[in-house]
């Protein structure tokens, strides 16, 4: 952002809530952060689901969700946040949650070990 890893304006306003609410680069930044989290931490999953042996299809279909909605959000800041991406954007993250549930399910059906 701005051509630095963490932009001068993210503590802009006084108080920590009011950055965490109220400043709209402090807002981006971490939703941007949250997105890379969630990006390499669903692929780090598939990759320990196939080698423990855990539900690799659910982990699969949750990366590939979190990966598209990842390039939604890329591409809504890229083109300047046009309301149809930007509106495909939201109704995606619904389908991560629902990629979401679904791997908790298929986990709740494993056996304890």
């Amino acid at each position: 952002m701005d051509g630095q890893w963490v932009p001068d304006a993210i503590g802009r306003e006084d108080g920590f809530w009011r950055n965490v609410f109220y400043n709209s680069v402090a807002v981006q930044f971490t939703h941007r952060m949250g997105g890379w989290l969630l990006l390499f931490g669903s692929w780090a999953y598939v990759f320990r689901a196939k080698m423990t042996g855990g539900p690799a299809r659910a982990a699969h279909m949750l990366a590939g969700t979190v990966t598209i909605q990842f390039i939604l959000g890329a591409l809504t800041v890229a083109y300047v946040v046009p309301l149809p991406l930007a509106a495909l954007h939201q109704f995606w993250a619904c389908t991560v949650v629902l990629a979401a549930v679904n791997l908790a399910h298929a986990l709740a059906r494993r056996p304890a070990t």
